[in-house]
């Protein structure tokens, strides 16, 4: 079975991108912020979770291990299909996590295609399951934001989260948080912007 596959970026079509590795194209579902300002002929490295399903199979990409882990962890909910926990994703692992272990629900309705009856059931079906490394994660990020005296919103902290665990330096992207412009509110607008002008750096 596939677990990771590095190669050059091929198509792009929609959600969907080509990934030829070794003279075999690979069709990979991928997050946008996964294709960001990836170029075609860019090399990519992800780490693929095999959906098997009676209709057929489907190989889904992610920029981390770590974001393959919650995917994983999400489908394991009743009625949430890849499409719903790659759109709770979009909101940031961290941003998840701490909506899951408070009881949050509100928080999870902001992704696209997740209302309030499944968001509490997401959050009845996994609040026992987070281990205690990941609560510790959690508990330190708050702990540190407190220390600094540096407060982001829910949508802000997401980006943070995101864009380091794509390797960005911290200190930059919290740098870029405070000057993206007032006209940019959603996350994807915000997201990208953050990203060309780590690129400028």
């Amino acid at each position: 079975m596939i677990s990771l596959l590095i190669g050059t970026l091929e198509l792009i079509d929609g959600s969907d991108i080509t990934l030829l590795t070794n003279g075999v194209g690979y069709t990979v579902t991928v997050q946008w912020k996964t294709i960001g300002l990836k170029s075609l002929g860019d090399t990519m490295k992800l780490w693929i979770y095999h959906h098997q399903t009676e209709a057929g199979s489907r190989l889904i990409g992610f920029d981390t291990m770590e974001d393959k882990k919650i995917f994983s962890k999400l489908l394991s909910v009743n009625g949430l299909g890849p499409k719903g926990a790659l759109s709770l994703l979009e909101l940031g692992q961290n941003e998840v996590m701490q909506a899951i272990a408070s009881g949050d629900s509100k928080r999870l309705t902001k992704a696209s295609g997740i209302g309030p009856k499944l968001a509490s059931k997401i959050i009845v079906e996994l609040r026992g399951s987070l281990d205690t490394e990941t609560l510790q994660n959690i508990t330190e990020v708050n702990k540190k934001n407190q220390k600094t005296g540096k407060v982001y919103s829910e949508i802000d902290q997401s980006i943070i989260t995101s864009l380091v665990g794509m390797w960005y330096d911290k200190k930059a992207v919290e740098a870029l948080i405070e000057q993206i412009p007032t006209n940019l509110t959603g996350v994807g607008d915000r997201t990208v912007w953050c990203i060309r002008n780590l690129h400028h750096r």
